[in-house]
């Protein structure tokens, strides 16, 4: 341990780190390695493993405040870097700092985490109370300045927020978070000069700092000073004595802002040397042509590395991702699988995870995709595309306050980013936000007015303020031009049936596709109008159609499904969303079709056993939770597992009637008469004609021994023209009663 400290000392940490592990390989038990070992991994950027070390040195050394504050400090970096805030974390947080304070009242470290804390509540004048005396009792500290700056900025305070910053910095010039609050509030308050000045003093003082200039020309970058940008990066590359590694990060540089072309023109240059160096600027190329779309040119580069290291992990995952991105099922399945293996090897890989991510995504799998995505911003706060990517999803699902949210972390990274800024104002116009929305989307048009996609926003948002004719004008514009037509025509036709002009659209999708025949999207918007229309035959005979031309898609056969169950076939309704899942297993939409019509159709066992599936599939889906809770409960079969579903779907949708008359159903059949009782009396009295309620309160009122008011309700559900699938049940329970 005492290599360990020295090789810490001189800033050595994964000497360090080795040496730690090698004294806790001795003694498991040693309190002081894992709590140097802890330290160390933090030194290291690496917080997950710092956390784990440092809880075992608690666990072994509970009373040891140095490593309670250690440990606390690692708990607030991993808090804050999470846009979830873990209760676990704050809890711990919340305990160490009562615990410090209870020792001592003036405890530096407990007032310091309490002020972090309750600035993360958003009091702001609880967390100013708390660090100011953190700061009287341990005045200028750069960890408390930070939190304190920003607080201070955050309640207008901004004088002396900046002059702690800027003393504390000439103080400690080394201290980098403190000129990024700077360079943020200078932003903020429109002061681009400042914070250029803030950013340059910073590689003053600290020369050797590669990652301070690329901060820089990230400050260029958003602030559009493209030759500034380039000069400051041509710096670093013209300088290979003091920087060598500089080719590889302004490449990682340009692929951060998404300009291809010139990360590839730098890891192309770096990939003129020899040996492993080479090999490393080849795997740059085969991750930015494949980010790229040119998933051919990447496939060239990775059959060069793998030349060189048959085993090399990374070019065996471009390899996977370019076979996940193949048009063969079989190829894509091989691509997946081998993707899925390497990121069992690997789990920190971000970008592994990312290509699994956009794999499963082609298949139609969100959830799974959506999962490898947030994993992905887990292991890596800076990566932008599975941002991007989720905020994508979350718009398509109307989801617009996750949509934000993603836009928002994508812009913290590049402000710039034209694509996070035309979400971002996607989930404003889904909010009704509508004059942030218009506020960032005039500046998006005045600064290229030809963005199809600005133009589109700007549209929805005419839309959703009813603002119809304006629409109107911007779609046609679209609408005739070959790049965005087939969008456009979504667009007015969505437009019409907002305008309660649903006469218009069919004549619309009509002469689309008399004009253009092979339109796919005109024939499937066709297609959908029939079915919304009650035409089943026409609808049928254009899915039918798409089906032969694409019969991969298990949304296809979702829609014919729909017009056979519109059609009053059932069986031809089931064999189509059987054969939707089949094209596509994890389908939440066609297992859940499947599901719905086994269960309307009396097939029970089947219908619970898709419920089963589509829970695997879609954890979360309160809709199948409920329905099979249900099935069990009427069954009697499993009543703790319907329980648990039961209240699970209720706790997502608490205000859900439905829910609520099947958590009553188990409490019935659970023998708590009570409960089950006063929850179908209060149900009822929100929907009084409820054959089903009536039908439910009729059987709790039979078990609680109360016959003739049991009569009346059973009466009642019949009255109210009960549907099929109750009729047997309600009468036999008539027939008790009588």
């Amino acid at each position: 341990m005492d290599r360990g400290n020295r090789f810490f000392a001189s800033g050595k940490y994964p000497d360090a780190i080795l040496n730690y592990r090698n004294a806790i390989q001795k003694d498991t038990s040693f309190a002081e390695a894992y709590y140097r070992l802890g330290i160390a991994e933090r030194k290291s950027g690496d917080a997950t493993a710092a956390r784990s070390d440092l809880g075992t040195a608690h666990t072994l050394a509970p009373t040891r405040d140095d490593v309670s504050v250690a440990l606390a400090d690692v708990d607030l970096e991993l808090l804050w870097s999470d846009l979830r805030r873990p209760k676990s974390l704050y809890q711990e947080l919340t305990q160490v700092s009562d615990a410090l304070l209870a020792h001592n009242p003036d405890s530096y470290d407990g007032l310091r985490i309490k002020g972090n804390l309750s600035w993360l509540d958003r009091n702001d004048n609880k967390a100013l109370d708390y660090l100011e005396r953190a700061n009287a009792i341990r005045p200028g500290q750069p960890d408390l300045i930070f939190t304190w700056s920003q607080v201070l900025f955050e309640v207008g305070q901004s004088a002396r927020a900046e002059k702690l910053a800027i003393d504390t910095i000439r103080a400690r010039p080394d201290y980098s978070p403190l000129y990024d609050v700077l360079v943020r509030y200078y932003l903020s308050a429109r002061r681009p000069k400042d914070a250029e000045d803030v950013l340059k003093l910073r590689i003053a003082r600290n020369p050797s700092q590669i990652s301070y200039a690329i901060e820089l020309a990230s400050f260029y970058a958003l602030t559009a000073k493209r030759p500034e940008m380039t000069a400051t990066l041509e710096r670093l590359t013209g300088d290979p004595k003091d920087f060598p590694d500089a080719r590889m990060r302004v490449g990682d540089f340009y692929a951060s802002i998404q300009d291809w072309p010139n990360a590839l023109r730098e890891y192309r240059e770096g990939a003129k040397a020899t040996g492993p160096a080479r090999v490393a600027y080849l795997k740059r190329i085969s991750d930015t042509l494949l980010a790229a779309g040119k998933g051919d040119e990447a496939a060239a580069v990775v059959d060069e590395i793998l030349k060189a290291e048959p085993n090399n992990e990374a070019a065996m995952a471009v390899k996977a991702a370019i076979l996940a991105s193949s048009k063969s099922q079989d190829q894509q399945q091989a691509g997946i699988r081998q993707l899925r293996q390497l990121v069992a090897r690997s789990p920190e890989n971000a970008v592994w995870r990312l290509n699994l991510g956009l794999a499963l995504l082609s298949r139609g799998d969100v959830p799974s995709a959506s999962a490898e995505f947030e994993e992905a911003i887990r292991r890596r706060d800076d990566f932008l595309p599975p941002r991007l990517l989720l905020a994508q999803i979350n718009a398509l699902q109307r989801r617009y306050s996750q949509t934000l949210a993603y836009a928002n972390a994508a812009l913290g990274i590049q402000a710039d980013l034209v694509e996070a800024r035309i979400l971002r104002a996607a989930a404003l116009v889904g909010l009704s936000q509508f004059d942030q929305a218009r506020t960032e989307l005039t500046a998006l048009e005045r600064a290229d007015p030809g963005n199809a996609e600005v133009q589109f926003q700007l549209a929805f948002a005419d839309v959703a303020e009813k603002h119809y004719a304006l629409a109107e004008n911007r779609l046609q514009k679209l609408y005739a031009a070959p790049a965005t037509h087939a969008r456009a025509l979504e667009g007015l036709a969505s437009l019409y049936e907002a305008e309660n002009k649903s006469d218009k659209v069919l004549p619309l999708l009509i002469g689309e596709v008399s004009s253009s025949p092979q339109s796919a999207v005109g024939t499937s918007l066709l297609a959908r109008e029939y079915l919304r229309l009650g035409r089943y035959d026409q609808a049928l005979q254009l899915f039918q159609a798409m089906s032969k031309a694409d019969p991969g898609s298990s949304e296809i056969y979702r829609l014919i499904g729909a017009a056979w169950e519109g059609k009053g076939d059932r069986q031809k309704a089931i064999d189509s969303f059987s054969t939707a899942k089949r094209v596509a297993p994890t389908d939440a939409g066609a297992i859940a079709g499947l599901a719905d019509l086994l269960r309307m159709a009396g097939r029970r066992s089947e219908a619970m056993s898709n419920y089963r599936d589509l829970l695997k599939v879609d954890p979360g889906n309160a809709t199948a939770m409920n329905n099979l809770a249900y099935m069990l409960a009427e069954d009697g079969t499993n009543i703790d597992e319907a329980q648990g579903l039961a209240e699970g779907a209720l706790q997502k949708a608490p205000n859900n009637i439905m829910f609520r008359d099947t958590v009553a159903l188990v409490y019935l059949r659970k023998k708590q008469n009570e409960s089950a009782l006063r929850e179908f009396s209060r149900i009822l009295r929100e929907s009084p004609n409820d054959p089903l309620f009536h039908y439910h309160y009729g059987l709790a009122l039979i078990e609680a021994g109360q016959p003739q008011k049991a009569k009346v309700e059973l009466e009642a559900a019949l009255h109210n023209s009960p549907p099929l699938d109750i009729k047997r049940g309600l009468d036999d329970a008539l027939s008790r009663v009588r």
